[in-house]
């Protein structure tokens, strides 16, 4: 089953054109202070108001052709959230450059988007 066009971006790899989808986050554990990611000054600022812990999140980066779609990559990316003052900020970003590494990296592991059959990758 092909993505969804909406909410869907495009990408070219080695001259090939995909579309690549992240779902939203979700979270996997439970909030802990974590003082090694977060900078000192705002940890004592949001301590203050009860906040800035850190949880720990997957998303679910899917990537097909743009045309022709007959097999879909599903991406498990780990990252963080934290607990902030204007509610849950992510501090990981996945941008085209990430989804790009990921397309050569499948890819040498096996992937052929041309032929049927999913696959699943986990990024940490």
């Amino acid at each position: 089953m092909a993505m969804p066009k909406k909410g869907s971006r495009e990408i070219s790899v080695d001259g090939i054109d995909y579309r690549w989808r992240v779902s939203r986050y979700r979270i996997i554990s439970d909030w802990r202070k974590e003082t090694e990611v977060l900078d000192e000054r705002y940890l004592k600022a949001a301590e203050r108001y009860g906040l800035g812990q850190v949880a720990d999140v997957v998303f679910k980066i899917t990537v097909e052709l743009r045309n022709n779609p007959a097999s879909v990559i599903s991406v498990n990316y780990f990252g963080l959230v934290v607990d902030g003052f204007l509610g849950i900020d992510q501090l990981v970003s996945i941008k085209p450059k990430l989804v790009s590494e990921i397309i050569r990296a499948s890819i040498q592991a096996g992937w052929n988007p041309e032929s049927q059959g999913n696959h699943t990758v986990e990024i940490i």
